[in-house]
């Protein structure tokens, strides 16, 4: 769903560089349950250095914004701005959370103890079948881990928002 995207920013004259992280489309049989964000970081960084750019724009969505933050400390001389669409943004600390996320996991411990021993949440039956075969377990050290700058607090550089009309993720005061 991202060649649209990347086919716009293209003609607008940039240079779109999508990362697929392990775990994920054509890295799906790299899925496991220990995957974390700092992977996915690494991921990310990994695709930065293949740049060779000292400006990058870094747009994270979903529960890649996680990861993306984290590749942000990594990268923080090369990154200009940040965007992050349909996803939390991290404090200046770079804490990632979701409120919800302590009651959701209360709530798969006492519900479904399967599959916090298997580490992995399973594809939502409900999800839309234009994603279901495109879709893969999610690693719950991706949902409820713990995301760790190792740079001290994030620098001050611009951030951009974008949310869906009808969006439900909280928006953390800056």
């Amino acid at each position: 769903y991202w060649n649209p995207v990347i086919a716009e920013l293209e003609a607008a004259g940039a240079t779109a560089v999508p990362v697929t992280l392990r775990g994920f489309g054509a890295r799906a049989d790299e899925n496991a349950p220990g995957i974390t964000a700092a992977d996915h970081a690494a991921d990310i960084v990994a695709a930065i250095d293949t740049t060779g750019s000292d400006e990058v724009i870094l747009v994270a969505h979903s529960e890649g914004g996680k990861a993306a933050t984290l590749a942000w400390d990594r990268a923080r001389d090369r990154v200009v701005r940040m965007v992050y669409v349909e996803t939390v943004l991290p404090d200046t600390n770079g804490r990632v959370t979701y409120p919800e996320d302590r009651v959701a996991l209360d709530w798969l411990a006492a519900n479904q103890p399967g599959m916090l021993h298997r580490g992995l949440m399973p594809v939502p039956a409900d999800i839309a079948p234009e994603y279901r075969g495109r879709s893969n377990p999610m690693p719950l050290t991706l949902l409820f881990g713990e995301v760790r700058l190792e740079n001290g607090p994030l620098p001050d550089t611009p951030r951009t928002l974008i949310l869906a009309r009808d969006s439900s993720l909280p928006v953390l005061k800056q």
